[in-house]
């Protein structure tokens, strides 16, 4: 009776290792789908849709910006994490494999810490692909580099830029490509003119069709100049034009100097900043 009891109890410790194991493997291969599938979107998404991949910090940033690496080493930090990741994947999958084939003699605590291990790479990755998704379709963090937008931003505030809604309006602040370098260069404007009219700038007086221009957001007596030592320079707009100024417009590179802007220039609108902590919130 003691030996079959002892058979019993045994036999009885060796199926509740086994059902262990085998919700371990479960979990460990739902893991395995959503590294997969998150490894997929952070590595194709960007290349099918790549209009805000410049605001991507993913792809970036390099490797060099690190002084661990080499200058040369030029290489977009989402590649080694892709790999690194595919390789533990990997390692995983032999391992589930091992444990498949011998069930009884694995160590299920053990097996859990690898899982465990795993659910945070596999979390990682979605989090990552979350970002790449947001990033290529709805919006961006973005820093600004300069003073041309002063006092409304101040160089090194963080930004939100949205990509859902391509209906410029008056005064709204938008991010904008100025290619006149060998470089695309993106700077933050605020949309001053709209498509098919036209901009007159008249001895730093700003008009619109004909009409003189209110601008609230301006400091008292701001004049508005046209470049160079003219004092009066017009603009007429297409159909898909903007004309862009910088809100510090004694310091701003703008439509003034490189005309205006196609619809397809700008690449989204800023409605938000997140730091400086004192200055968060929505702007205008």
């Amino acid at each position: 009776m003691y030996r079959r009891d002892s058979h019993t109890a045994l036999h009885e410790l060796q199926s509740v290792r086994e059902r262990e194991v085998r919700l371990l493997l479960r979990r460990m291969r739902r893991k395995q789908a959503v590294l997969i599938v998150s490894l997929l979107i952070i590595l194709i998404v960007p290349q099918l849709f790549d209009r805000h991949l410049p605001f991507n910090t993913l792809y970036h940033t390099t490797l060099a910006d690190f002084d661990l690496f080499p200058d040369t080493l030029d290489v977009p930090i989402a590649y080694p994490l892709i790999l690194l990741a595919f390789f533990y994947a990997l390692m995983l999958i032999f391992k589930e494999r091992r444990v498949s084939a011998s069930m009884r003699s694995v160590s299920s605590l053990k097996l859990e810490r690898s899982v465990g291990r795993f659910d945070i790479v596999s979390f990682a990755s979605a989090v990552l692909a979350g970002y790449v998704v947001v990033n290529a379709f709805f919006f961006s963090f973005a820093t600004i580099s300069g003073h041309s937008m002063e006092p409304t931003f101040h160089d090194g505030d963080n930004i939100i830029m949205s990509h859902t809604d391509d209906d410029y309006e008056r005064f709204d602040l938008v991010v904008a490509a100025m290619e006149y370098t060998a470089d695309t260069q993106f700077y933050i404007k605020r949309v001053v003119g709209l498509p098919g009219e036209k901009v007159v700038i008249d001895e730093g007086d700003l008009e619109i069709n004909e009409e003189p221009l209110e601008e609230p957001f301006l400091p008292k007596a701001v004049p508005t100049e046209c470049p160079g030592i003219k004092d009066t320079c017009s603009f007429s707009l297409g159909e898909d034009e903007y004309f862009l100024l910088g809100d510090n417009r004694e310091h701003s590179t703008d439509s003034r100097i490189l005309g205006p802007f196609d619809g397809d220039d700008i690449y989204g609108t800023v409605q938000f900043r997140f730091t400086p902590i004192h200055a968060a919130g929505r702007v205008d």
